[in-house]
């Protein structure tokens, strides 16, 4: 992963961290309440916040992973050839891929 990328990641991973903050301060401020439609709202915002905290952790385990597997691919020489043509989307071109 590039350097540009991983600041990238970590810029948004960071994002995700105030939102979550801020989410769970509201929550709190919403369980306060004594209307118990006010505090199962309040209640809501104390589960998203989890799965939101969860999803992220699991991203960026999931890169870290796969970082750590493509060097290994490199250093064992698993990594295939570039030498396709690629169209305008990233794709290779179909005549290339077949040669491979």
């Amino acid at each position: 992963m590039s350097g540009r990328t991983r600041w990238g990641a970590l810029a948004m991973g960071a994002l995700l961290l105030i939102y979550l903050v801020f989410t769970v301060f509201y929550a709190a401020q919403l369980l306060r309440d004594p209307q118990p439609l006010v505090q199962a709202l309040g209640w809501a915002l104390v589960v998203l916040p989890l799965i939101g905290g969860w999803a992220g952790a699991a991203e960026f385990v999931f890169g870290f992973r796969v970082e750590a597997l493509a060097r290994r691919l490199e250093s064992e020489g698993g990594l295939p050839s570039g030498g396709a043509a690629l169209r305008r989307g990233g794709r290779a071109a179909g005549d290339d891929v077949e040669a491979a």
